[in-house]
């Protein structure tokens, strides 16, 4: 017997993730309409579906299935109580229906779960990825400078929207929030060392270079210089810290005026660093040695 196409919506609705994949992979090849409404019926008005995405770990799967979730659903009206989209949608006669539909889902307990912030929250939104929700929210009024204190035990540092998108594997983000004019570009980033967000860039694996490139090209000399507490610049972490990328970082610094020969409190400098690195990592720094060399590195440095 084959079962209307609603029906078969309706009843993924009361499935859960795995089930509805594997309802999915069984119309593989057949009606696309069938899987539309699966979707649909599922993910319309599904909070428990955030609440999956918040669990997982891959950056890249929580980006598409948010995604994926916004299609299906009215979040301004969700989260932000904006019944634009929904009046152009439903006639006068269906309003207060609808916007009853929206209260009630408002009503869940998972409303209030960290799953929901993304969706208004600019710091959670940079996390996630996500510009399209970022424009709204700004265009709504949000700080783009908003910055929470995390406090590990260890440290604390200041987050931020920018900090967030410097980590994303994507770059859409760290590029709009690039064009807003009264973005701060450089901030302390660790009150305990005292480093800025440019030290954290150059040090932070999860920062690609990509993403480090577009981000150096906004910044001064001065901000490129800045000092931490120890007096080290951006160039001194990313001779010590030896990400996957870190000649390419090295080089687009010293390209934007980083000083080759600053000394820390220490009176290190970064070819010091770079060497003391070398043989505490057992890598060889030859290449980036020869680089800090190519643009003027005092090869023995004795005080300042």
């Amino acid at each position: 017997m084959s079962l209307p196409t609603e029906m078969i919506g309706r009843c993924a609705s009361f499935l859960d993730v795995s089930s509805v994949q594997n309802t999915l992979v069984s119309f593989t090849g057949t009606s696309p309409q069938i899987m539309e409404s699966i979707r649909h019926e599922y993910l319309r008005g599904n909070l428990n579906y955030l609440l999956t995405i918040h669990e997982q770990t891959c950056w890249e799967k929580k980006y598409r299935d948010t995604l994926t979730w916004m299609k299906y659903n009215d979040w301004k009206a969700i989260f932000h109580f904006d019944y634009t989209d929904v009046m152009q949608h439903t006639t006068q006669e269906n309003l207060s229906d609808a916007i009853a539909y929206y209260e009630s889902i408002r009503r869940s307990p998972i409303f209030s779960h960290e799953c929901c912030k993304p969706f208004y929250d600019i710091i959670s939104c940079a996390e996630r990825g996500i510009v399209e929700i970022a424009q709204y929210l700004l265009q709504q009024g949000h700080d783009v400078n908003q910055e929470v204190t995390i406090d590990n035990s260890h440290f604390e540092h200041h987050h931020r929207a920018l900090n967030a998108a410097l980590a994303n594997p994507s770059s859409d983000m760290l590029l709009f929030l690039l064009d807003q004019q009264n973005l701060e570009l450089n901030y302390t980033f660790q009150t305990t060392f005292g480093n800025t967000l440019v030290h954290f860039a150059a040090g932070e694996e999860k920062v690609s270079l990509e993403n480090f490139r577009f981000y150096i090209s906004r910044l001064s000399k001065e901000m490129v210089n800045a000092r931490d507490s120890i007096g080290k610049t951006a160039l001194h972490y990313v001779c010590w810290f030896l990400t996957e990328d870190y000649q390419q970082k090295a080089e687009l610094l010293l390209k934007k005026g980083a000083d080759v020969n600053a000394f820390g409190n220490d009176y290190q400098d970064p070819l010091q660093v770079l060497l003391e690195a070398g043989r505490h990592r057992r890598r060889c720094v030859d290449d980036a040695e020869n680089l800090l060399k190519s643009y003027g590195a005092i090869e023995v440095r004795v005080g300042p």
